[in-house]
């Protein structure tokens, strides 16, 4: 099945680039319209555009979510193995991440070009504010242009992978079970900050570790990179858990 991997690798990655296309230019006309909007208006309204990679994580988190099923089910009606449909998502994915990323990367950076400086128009995105403190007069290198491209594509990735484990999670689910589940998510989604939050409060061993886990992090991008690529071998790891088993039949 080894032989399939490729054809099936483009197959997969031409249907995400269509979805890809429709997020990317739907994005670029609503800065474009904002961006008209707030130069007709004068320089009264301030305007910043840092959002993108958290939109791309929502994309490629929906993605992962919507998708997974369905292409294994097609790759099974064509004969292939699941290990080589799961291993062909996973290379789409990953390119997709890298491309989307790259594409977001540049939009932002003709977005910086076009504000200059003038004062009242901000350009920048998730790692240009956390790593660079949002310094709208700071000129990006080709470096931290990368450092950005590849800090967008793992966060994503990982966001994807994400998306697929709950796929596969109530694929497996028993009914009452995916009801439960999916009743619980968003109060553990609210509950589990909260909690972290209150237990290194009141207990000094673990704000050490909140604190040594965040400065980790922040020290370096690369840092946040292999923590998320770490996460999301992991989360491929339980995924391939739970799809070896899965029984995969053609939608009805």
């Amino acid at each position: 099945m080894k032989k399939h991997l490729m054809p099936a690798f483009r197959y997969t990655l031409k249907d995400y680039c269509r979805s890809a296309g429709v997020f990317v230019g739907v994005i670029v006309l609503v800065m474009v319209f904002f961006t008209v909007q707030v130069s007709v208006n004068g320089n009264g309204n301030n305007m910043a555009l840092s959002g993108l990679a958290t939109a791309s994580c929502i994309f490629l988190f929906v993605l992962g979510v919507a998708d997974c099923r369905e292409k294994l089910r097609l790759m099974n009606q064509f004969g292939l193995s699941r290990s080589t449909s799961y291993q062909a998502e996973l290379l789409a994915l990953a390119v997709l991440a890298v491309a989307v990323a790259a594409v977001l990367e540049a939009v932002t950076g003709l977005f910086q070009f076009f504000a200059g400086d003038h004062f009242w128009f901000y350009a920048g995105d998730l790692y240009q504010l956390i790593y660079l403190w949002g310094d709208k007069t700071l000129i990006l290198t080709f470096g931290q242009h990368v450092d950005s491209v590849l800090f967008n594509a793992c966060l994503t990735f990982l966001l994807a992978v994400s998306g697929q484990f709950f796929s596969l999670l109530f694929w497996r689910l028993s009914k009452r079970w995916a009801i439960a589940v999916g009743v619980s998510i968003p109060v553990l989604l609210n509950l589990i900050p909260w909690s972290i939050y209150r237990a290194s409060a009141l207990h000094p061993i673990l704000s050490r570790a909140y604190t040594a886990i965040i400065g980790f992090w922040g020290a370096s991008a690369w840092n946040f990179m292999l923590s998320c690529l770490l996460l999301s071998a992991v989360i491929i790891g339980i995924n391939w858990l739970l799809l070896r088993r899965a029984i995969i039949r053609a939608p009805r």
